[in-house]
């Protein structure tokens, strides 16, 4: 029989680790005490006959790896700084933690990565200035990834990207173009500004003319 935190194993019944092992209740029956231990593949074990300084070290030991397993961060997060375990603190801004120390780098990046991935984010809680306390460290970093993502977002609009080009005018001899449509490559005039003036279109005052004299 080997009984610490690591596993339980109490032959010919059982041998396994604690990670295996959902949960541990007794039942009495005809007078005989009997342990059942219920695997989280759903599995159930009963154990008879076994002495009650035995059966309270079994439980002893499975509340000391439950409360073990508490206070491990799931893979991949940190352990708060110490003083900031209560995550409970983020919901308000808390001034005796205004000197707190910095949330580890790593934390803070998925948090932003979090905050950008997010389609619809909304945060009314706003940091306050030169605090430090988790509530302000947490927001204030939430804040910062909405604006890098708004800022990503938006596209920036220059003036060329608002004049759009109706024809495109190439010279080809002296006060001789040539305008094409750019939508069109087929629709071609050839417009000369020496005199006269005109254009192949065959009209006096006509837009190539006048797409030309701005080029």
């Amino acid at each position: 029989m080997k009984i610490n935190t690591k596993v339980l194993s109490v032959p010919p019944y059982i041998s396994t680790s604690w990670k295996n092992i959902a949960s541990l209740h007794i039942e009495d029956l005809s007078h005989d005490l009997i342990l059942v231990v219920t695997l989280h593949s759903g599995a159930r074990i009963e154990i008879p006959s076994l002495s009650p300084p035995m059966l309270e070290a079994i439980f002893a030991t499975h509340a000391k790896v439950m409360e073990q397993e508490a206070k491990t961060p799931p893979a991949g997060i940190q352990p708060m700084p110490p003083g900031m375990e209560n995550l409970g603190t983020f919901l308000e801004h808390n001034p005796e933690q205004a000197n707190a120390p910095d949330l580890p780098a790593d934390l803070i990046e998925r948090i932003k990565d979090l905050t950008r991935s997010l389609d619809q984010f909304t945060l009314e809680a706003k940091p306050e200035p030169h605090c430090n306390c988790l509530h302000c460290q947490l927001t204030r970093s939430m804040l910062q990834a909405r604006e890098e993502r708004e800022e990503l977002s938006a596209e920036e609009v220059t003036d060329a990207d608002l004049t759009f080009r109706d024809w495109d005018i190439v010279q080809t001899k002296d006060q001789l173009f040539t305008v094409t449509n750019p939508l069109e490559p087929g629709e071609q005039y050839t417009v000369f500004l020496g005199d006269p003036v005109g254009c192949t279109c065959g009209e006096k005052h006509c837009e190539h003319i006048q797409a030309v004299l701005k080029s």
